[in-house]
């Protein structure tokens, strides 16, 4: 994992015929913990990205309002220098 220390779980094994094996056991608790950051991680995006789209929302009426103002001068500017 990118960022994170090894933790020194050891989870793959040689076994007596010198086949490797994994100890699936050993890795519930640590991935269970991953998920949990994840999800704490995916529920904080959410958030802001509920804020986000809330201040989207409450912004839109400001630039509609002016980029109707811009384009009344810029109709203004363009009578004038005829």
């Amino acid at each position: 994992m990118r960022g994170r220390k090894h933790s020194g779980l050891r989870v793959v094994h040689v076994n007596g015929n010198g086949t490797k094996g994994v100890s699936y056991e050993a890795l519930v608790a640590p991935l269970i913990g991953a998920v949990k950051e994840l999800e704490a991680a995916n529920d904080d995006l959410v958030s802001d990205s509920t804020a986000l789209q809330a201040e989207n929302h409450q912004l839109r009426p400001t630039v509609e309002t002016q980029s109707r103002r811009l384009e009344r001068v810029e109709r203004m500017l363009e009578a004038v220098g005829r």
